[in-house]
């Protein structure tokens, strides 16, 4: 879904988007309104159409998948901690311990480390048998 044609639309979905409650994102849309309670009814209006719902489901699934390193961008930023290109916040190489914590979890990223476990289990079958009859009516 593209933008809203309505401006102020867009403007209410963004910064419903962006964590404003809904009076304060309607007022910021550029809606004008008596009183607080007046612009609570109109921003709940506003939230009720599917456009706007719609919307605003979007720009969250943006975000959300703007915030989260998604598993290529994860081996990427482990791999570069392997190899030492990363120093800490003093400028410092990272510590081997560091590296090779990254390397173990790399390998684990990539399906390395299998852990098995063999079990030898006996199972005895269980016979359930109907001994209570027909019941008297």
């Amino acid at each position: 879904m593209a933008r809203l044609e309505n401006v102020k639309w867009e403007a209410f979905c963004m910064n419903i988007s962006k964590g404003e409650n809904k009076v304060d994102a309607y007022q910021h849309a550029g809606y004008k309104t008596k009183n607080y309670n007046a612009a609570a009814a109109s921003a709940s209006k506003l939230l009720k159409n599917p456009k706007i719902i719609a919307r605003i489901q979007e720009l969250g699934d943006v975000k959300e998948k703007a915030g989260i390193a998604d598993a290529d961008e994860q081996k990427q930023f482990a791999t570069a901690v392997v190899r030492g290109e990363l120093s800490d916040r003093d400028g410092k190489p990272v510590p081997m311990s560091v590296r090779l914590k990254a390397l173990e979890l790399l390998g684990k990223m990539q399906g390395l480390y299998v852990n098995h476990v063999e079990t030898n289990l006996s199972v005895q079958p269980v016979v359930i048998r109907d001994d209570l009859g027909e019941a008297d009516a």
